[in-house]
């Protein structure tokens, strides 16, 4: 396996046991905390999923999922959040910005 994943979370350990997860899989793993690194790192190469947090320090949850997509139509997006509420999972998945929400 040689896909790309792309791991946004603010907690450094959170995104260390999801890449070491992942590699153990097969997968090669980007990681950043930070919505617009996230944005840039998507420009850089192709990437099959990105998993996300949905609370990241500099763009709002549900706009960062936005500009997600409009960066790449096709990477699936898996949000994994502690963080749950009616609306933010009803908006990440209505719009068909996320595959999933964890």
């Amino acid at each position: 396996m040689n896909e790309w994943i792309l791991v946004v979370d603010v907690d450094p350990d959170i995104r260390s046991i999801i890449e070491k997860v992942l590699n153990r899989e097969g997968y090669r793993v980007a990681c950043t905390e930070r919505g617009e690194d996230a944005l840039k790192i998507l420009h850089s190469k192709s990437f099959a999923v990105v998993v996300t947090d949905i609370r990241i320090p500099d763009i709002p949850g549900l706009a960062f999922l936005k500009r997600i997509r409009e960066t790449d139509g096709d990477v699936e997006i898996i949000v994994l959040s502690g963080f749950l509420t009616f609306q933010n999972v009803i908006g990440a998945l209505r719009d068909g910005e996320a595959a999933d929400y964890l």
